[in-house]
């Protein structure tokens, strides 16, 4: 982290969007938040170091 900043359970903020049962609806959930699936990145492709 930049400039040795700690974060806290209470600096997180969580949004519940959807919950669903199977792996065929997150692409509806997507689609209804305005996002086209296939232009995510998959979460591999990514630059944070793990």
């Amino acid at each position: 982290m930049e400039n040795d900043t700690c974060f806290f359970e209470e600096d997180i903020e969580r949004v519940h969007v959807a919950t669903v049962a199977t792996v065929a609806e997150i692409d509806d959930v997507i689609k209804e938040l305005g996002v086209e699936p296939g232009a995510l990145e998959a979460p591999w492709n990514n630059d944070f170091l793990l």
